[in-house]
């Protein structure tokens, strides 16, 4: 296959589809070499796909075609920009990104050293106070619900407790 240059999604799909009616494989093939599901390969693959290609599905269905993308070059398009440029609103404040943590405006230079905030210590839990929580939590609870509803979560717990040990009989 000839190194192809894609510049959109429907570019590549078809690019995927000339390499299999070049290798003249089924999409059953594709389906069981990459391990998706029957027939995902033609909903992919259909002349208006009805799935779209995601992170999973394409690498599966490039891997099973012994295809590769070899590089991904993203470039400003000085047409678009001419058509929209002029409704771009600046920050007021620079963005932070969030997979790094710092300032996108920052440079993208390594700081000498790198400073670190201290994690701050977790207060001790006071398990005697989370337990009387607990009861009274309980006991609003029980004085909220009605006898019959009380009834039934008691017998499904005592059910729950006596399926435990293993005993079917009510009484063991």
């Amino acid at each position: 296959m000839i190194p192809t240059v894609v510049t959109s999604k429907p570019e590549m799909v078809a690019a995927i589809r000339r390499r299999r009616d070049e290798l003249a494989v089924t999409h059953e093939t594709i389906d069981e070499i990459s391990g998706m599901a029957g027939g995902y390969t033609s909903k992919l693959l259909a002349p208006e796909p009805i799935k779209g290609f995601g992170e999973m599905s394409l690498g599966s269905v490039l891997g099973a075609l012994a295809l590769g993308i070899a590089a991904v070059i993203i470039i400003e398009d000085p047409d678009q920009v001419e058509r929209i440029g002029d409704r771009w609103v600046k920050r007021k404040r620079p963005q932070k990104i969030a997979s790094a943590g710092i300032s996108a405006s920052m440079s993208h230079e390594a700081p000498a050293t790198i400073q670190t905030t201290p994690v701050p210590e977790r207060k001790p839990v006071d398990l005697q106070h989370m337990k009387t929580i607990a009861k009274l939590g309980g006991k609003r609870r029980a004085k909220i619900l009605g006898k019959r509803a009380r009834h039934r979560i008691a017998t499904h717990a005592a059910r729950t407790r006596w399926a435990k040990r293993g005993c079917m009989a009510v009484r063991c």
